[in-house]
C-alpha cells in the first residue's frame, strides 16, 4: 500500500490487512478500533468473516508475546470491519476511522510535550470521556496556542468532514497514550 492508497482508500479490509502485515496494530489502537467498529455497524448488518482471522502472528515486532485475548480481539475487530459488506458508505465510514485512529502511518508526526498544555489536555480528556468530538477544532486552537505549527496535526483537529472517535490519534498525542 502507498502513502496515497492509505489516504483516499475507501477499503477497511485492505487497510486493515495491511496493518496486519505491517504490525502497526497494538492492543491500546485495536481496542479503539473495535469500539469504533462495533458502535458504527448494526448488528442486524453483521455477516460472516472470511476465513483466516485468527491467523495472527504469535509475537509482534518489538518480540512481545500477543496473548489469546489480543488475538480474539483482532479477529473480532476484523469480523466487525468486515461485517460492512458492500455498502459503500459504511465502508467508506469505516475506512476514514481507520485513518482517525492511525493517522498517516507513512508520515510519523513528531509531537512536542509542549504541546500538552493543561488547556489541550483538558479539551482532548473531555472529549474522551464524553465520546463527543466536535470540540476538535477548540483543540487544534490550543495546540497552536502551545506553539505547534504542524499543519497535519492542525488540519486532522480542524477537518470536520471526517469522524472522529475515541482512539484518534490526535487526541492520543496530547492524552500521551501513544
Amino acid at each position: 500500500m502507498t502513502e496515497q492508497d492509505w489516504l483516499t482508500s475507501d477499503d477497511p479490509y485492505r487497510m486493515f490487512q495491511w496493518l496486519r502485515a505491517t504490525e502497526a496494530i497494538d492492543r491500546t489502537r485495536l481496542g479503539a478500533l473495535f469500539a469504533a467498529f462495533c458502535a458504527l455497524i448494526p448488528p442486524e448488518a453483521a455477516s460472516e468473516p472470511p476465513l483466516g482471522t485468527g491467523d495472527w502472528p504469535v509475537e509482534n515486532e518489538g518480540g512481545i508475546a500477543l496473548t489469546d485475548a489480543v488475538r480474539h480481539l483482532a479477529a473480532a475487530t476484523f469480523e466487525a470491519m468486515w461485517s460492512a459488506g458492500r455498502d459503500p458508505n459504511r465502508r467508506a465510514t469505516l475506512a476514514s476511522v481507520i485513518r482517525d485512529i492511525f493517522g498517516n502511518l507513512f508520515r510519523p508526526v513528531a509531537f512536542d510535550p509542549a504541546w500538552r498544555t493543561a488547556t489541550a489536555v483538558a479539551v482532548a480528556r473531555q472529549m474522551y470521556e464524553t465520546r463527543e468530538f466536535g470540540g476538535m477544532p477548540i483543540l487544534a486552537d490550543a495546540l497552536q496556542d502551545a506553539g505547534c505549527e504542524d499543519e497535519y496535526i492542525l488540519h486532522h483537529c480542524r477537518d470536520t468532514t471526517i469522524p472522529h472517535v475515541r482512539g484518534c490519534w490526535v487526541c492520543d498525542l496530547v492524552l500521551d497514550r501513544l
